[in-house]
């Protein structure tokens, strides 16, 4: 299973860091799993969270 740093999530969703930390306080973006002192992403759950701000939009 491959993970996505918070660098390579930000160049694929349409907002900055604070507004997707902001998000995932709310939780509408899935948190990230800490391994040390880095976070990491699932690619499938950052899509699906994409997916769904999508889906809000229409």
């Amino acid at each position: 299973m491959m993970f996505e740093t918070t660098q390579e999530v930000l160049a694929r969703v349409p907002f900055s860091s604070p507004t997707m930390y902001r998000l995932i306080k709310r939780e509408q973006f899935p948190r990230p799993i800490k391994i040390g002192r880095r976070s990491y992403w699932r690619p499938e759950e950052v899509d699906a969270a994409l997916e769904a701000f999508a889906n809000a939009r229409r």
